[in-house]
């Protein structure tokens, strides 16, 4: 009754509307740039040149999109992409995921060991010079597996899939040994089914983190046919691309309609990853919250 007396009154409104409006503007200054992006991308040359798109194209055509797949190693940087993205999730939440079942067996010797030297790699870091040194003794310089190896284990997230294991009863653990159950069957069997929400929230960012990374691909990659998608389109921002310009005139397409394209693509992938996992969004991160 007091609930209902507490919704019904003039304050409770108040906050409702205000909090209303503060999301909608949020919403909208979040929209704004994708927007635009997309509306450039579908514009014609002279529109675009005269700053004359706000959020709707000007001109449709699609050359913007036709150029961006013919610069040179944009087609292969997808590809590179979803390798990355692919085989670093996976590698990813697979080891960190094993080695958080396995820390959560209180009887492992050296466990403590293991847990400080995981959480000091949050605070503290060998830098840029002595990574590319390691990575260089392990014959790993252009090499793809460079962008994977490094970040096997991501120390933030570790500890969310760690903290949402120990929240799971002993006793299960307990009982499923009683009934012959080895521990491999009872990680995938029992651990992973309910840490599940957890797990995909991981693989969204740990996807997120691996699409958008172009930097360390800058710094250990030196073949092009190797580059991540985000790096030929850093490199056709900052003016590295290759495109003439009398073919951009043929095609009517202006460099910022073609790196808007370029941008819109390489943002798809993840957009449709998000769709997927959104529903695990929320309740993995409740679920696999850092507890104190």
């Amino acid at each position: 009754m007091g609930t209902e007396l507490y919704r019904k009154s003039k304050g409770y409104k108040i906050f409702g509307i205000v909090n209303a409006v503060v999301l909608i503007i949020f919403c909208a200054l979040c929209l704004y740039p994708f927007l635009y992006t997309l509306a450039l991308s579908f514009s014609s040359r002279e529109f675009v040149e005269t700053g004359s798109i706000a959020l709707l194209p000007k001109g449709f055509n699609l050359a913007a999109y036709v150029r961006a797949f013919e610069e040179p190693g944009f087609i292969r940087g997808l590809f590179n992409s979803v390798f990355y993205t692919v085989a670093g999730a996976f590698i990813s939440v697979t080891v960190s995921s094993m080695l958080a079942f396995a820390l959560t067996n209180k009887e492992v010797k050296g466990r403590n060991v293991f847990l400080l030297m995981v959480i000091i790699t949050m605070f503290f870091s060998g830098g840029i010079i002595p990574n590319f040194l390691l990575l260089k003794q392990l014959n790993l310089i252009n090499k793809m597996w460079s962008l994977i190896l490094p970040v096997a284990i991501n120390p933030f997230f570790f500890l969310v899939i760690y903290s949402n294991m120990m929240s799971i009863p002993t006793e299960m653990k307990e009982a499923a040994m009683i009934d012959g159950l080895s521990p491999f069957k009872i990680f995938y069997k029992i651990y992973l089914p309910l840490c599940q929400a957890t797990i995909a929230t991981v693989t969204l960012f740990t996807s997120l983190f691996m699409w958008n990374n172009w930097f360390t691909a800058s710094i250990y990659l030196f073949d092009r046919d190797k580059f991540p998608v985000m790096l030929v389109l850093r490199n056709m921002i900052v003016g590295g691309n290759t495109t003439s310009e009398d073919i951009i005139d043929t095609l009517t397409v202006s460099s910022q309609s073609l790196t808007s394209a370029a941008t819109v693509v390489v943002a798809i992938p993840i957009v449709i990853l998000y769709m997927l996992l959104s529903k695990y969004f929320e309740k993995g991160l409740t679920l696999g919250g850092v507890k104190g």
